[in-house]
């Protein structure tokens, strides 16, 4: 029996009807193909200008989670700042590609993004609720952050989410052949294809009334294995 390595993606969107009901939709899938997309050279012109720069520390503790850089299994650092705004800029250049407004990079609501995947990558899970039951929802008010987006001129959007976990310098299995991210522009445009290849994240992802979005990534490094996870906030 072959074993292989595959992506494991899940999409939630929490929505206020009226400001009265708040309904939680939650889409899971086991696996996803990934295709490359055709991109801007210069994506990080898409990036929106108030980022700032990635001169963080490389360790710091989100929600009780040390989250940390990586190491391939070659050895060669994977910046998790770095890689969280090359996924932005793949998210906007997605969103230019069709007609869309860019989105913001929240900086006040990558700690609700960055704490879940340092949370699954931490207890060794995948989705949208913790082992203890934590929503999407508790995970923004733990965060104190506050959304409110009006769509479709009688909703009001609450947040929204979009998970993947992934590989980085290991050969994964994909419906389109086996693939290996060694870079991490390649790693970016991986875990966006992935999302756009699943018709629920991609709604998610191009949705017209997000503002903003926040990434957040947690690298786990452990028996010669680089796990990537990677969680998208929308406000």
């Amino acid at each position: 029996m072959r074993t292989s390595l595959a992506h494991r993606l899940g999409r939630l969107s929490a929505v206020a009807l009226r400001v009265v009901v708040v309904l939680a939709t939650v889409w899971l899938v086991a696996a996803v193909a990934l295709g490359v997309v055709s991109l801007p050279a210069d994506l990080d012109a898409l990036a929106d200008d108030t980022l700032g720069g990635t001169g963080e520390a490389p360790e710091m503790q989100v929600g009780g989670w040390q989250v940390s850089n990586g190491t391939g299994p070659d050895g060669t650092e994977l910046n998790r700042t770095a890689l969280e705004y090359r996924i932005h800029a793949y998210v906007n250049a997605e969103r230019a590609e069709r007609g869309l407004s860019n989105l913001s990079f929240a900086t006040g609501l990558r700690p609700v993004a960055r704490y879940h995947s340092a949370d699954m990558a931490n207890r060794s899970y995948f989705g949208h609720v913790g082992p203890a039951g934590e929503t999407l929802s508790d995970r923004y008010r733990r965060f104190d952050y506050r959304c409110l987006v009006l769509a479709d001129g009688f909703r009001v959007v609450t947040g929204g989410e979009n998970v993947l976990m992934t590989y980085y310098g290991k050969r994964i299995d994909t419906s389109r052949g086996y693939e290996r991210y060694e870079t991490t522009d390649a790693l970016a445009r991986g875990i966006v294809s992935g999302w756009m290849n699943s018709t629920d994240h991609r709604e998610n992802l191009l949705a017209d009334y997000w503002r903003r979005e926040a990434i957040g990534v947690a690298i786990d490094t452990e028996n010669g294995r680089t796990e990537v996870y990677a969680t998208q906030n929308f406000c």
